[in-house]
């Protein structure tokens, strides 16, 4: 029985590395789909499968569509496909964190649609280690499709888990504030050993080792069991001299919204 065929449209870093690692696992890529003919030829030599100019071609070709494009496309390109005469796929997918499945009915109510939203980010080099290999993958959306999404999850190497649909801004805010929010911290705290006068080549190695052993204390002993710090000996004076050079570094809401957070963590004001 001939496997059924994956089109994406889109090919930034989730979709081309979703594209190649699942061709790796035995899926059968129909083709790649995007505005940017340059990329999407890119994607298709890697994967590697045919590159499709006209999104309706790839849709007639295609038993499964994802759509890996931003969020604020999702409903656009959904409306696109429900204005072609034929679509063969009767499964769709987006790998949105935060819109839910459903938006996927712009493209007409005769076919099954699925939200898929890998927990983690993706690297821009998709050509080596699978980067969704243990990843957790949220899923919510038609039961018809959710078997599809079990599979592919798997085929990947990922966690399935289900999510509300209705919830899912709160999920997502919490994927930016690790995914992303966690870099702004990482460049603060950089920029601050650098102003320290360090020696250049050993700010990033301390970095490194202690943002390590941190992970560490929280994976072993939880938020609070885990932090260390004056925050938790009680240490108001040192807190005091943070904010002045927190203030001075230009730094002080940012600190300030970690001390809310944490006192509301270890003391529930």
């Amino acid at each position: 029985m001939k496997k059924p065929g994956i089109g994406i449209i889109g090919s930034g870093r989730v979709g081309k590395a979703f594209g190649v690692h699942l061709a790796r696992a035995g899926w059968r890529i129909a083709g790649v789909h995007d505005i940017d003919p340059e990329k999407a030829a890119e994607t298709a030599r890697v994967i590697p499968t045919g590159v499709f100019d006209d999104i309706g071609d790839l849709a007639h070709r295609a038993d499964i569509l994802f759509l890996s494009v931003p969020d604020s496309e999702i409903a656009l390109v959904a409306e696109n496909i429900g204005e072609l005469e034929y679509v063969r796929a009767r499964f769709l997918f987006h790998f949105s964190g935060i819109l839910p499945s459903r938006i996927l009915l712009l493209a007409g109510m005769d076919r099954a649609v699925y939200s898929l939203h890998p927990f983690g980010g993706i690297s821009p080099d998709s050509s080596g280690e699978n980067p969704f290999a243990g990843l957790y993958f949220s899923g919510e959306g038609d039961n018809s499709a959710r078997p599809i999404a079990l599979r592919i999850t798997a085929s990947l190497g990922g966690k399935f888990i289900e999510i509300d649909a209705e919830k899912k801004a709160s999920y997502h805010l919490a994927a930016s504030l690790l995914a992303n929010h966690m870099f702004a911290l990482l460049s603060a705290g950089e920029r601050l050993l650098r102003e320290s006068g360090l020696p250049e080549k050993e700010i990033s190695p301390m970095i490194y080792e202690l943002v390590g052993s941190a992970f560490a204390n929280y994976r072993k002993f939880g938020p609070k069991g885990g932090l260390t710090g004056p925050i938790v000996r009680g240490d108001e004076l040192t807190i005091a001299e943070h904010l002045v050079a927190a203030e001075r570094a230009g730094l002080r809401d940012l600190y300030e919204a970690g001390l809310r957070e944490l006192r509301a963590m270890l003391f529930g004001d």
